[in-house]
């Protein structure tokens, strides 16, 4: 299945956050987690948290 560039970041994000629900993950522990490119992942995590999935 093909996904855009954003929903397959979007869905790495999420699944990342899920699977370490108990921890605290800022922009900055991510970008180094997954190396998605900074800019767009703070773009990404911006739309997640104005949808309810990112805090």
């Amino acid at each position: 299945m093909n996904f855009s560039k954003t929903t397959s970041y979007s869905l790495n994000i999420l699944s990342y956050m899920a699977n370490h629900s108990d921890e605290n993950l800022s922009a900055d522990f991510l970008y180094s987690q997954l190396g998605i490119p900074y800019q767009y992942l703070r773009q990404i995590l911006t739309n997640l948290s104005k949808n309810g999935f990112y805090k």
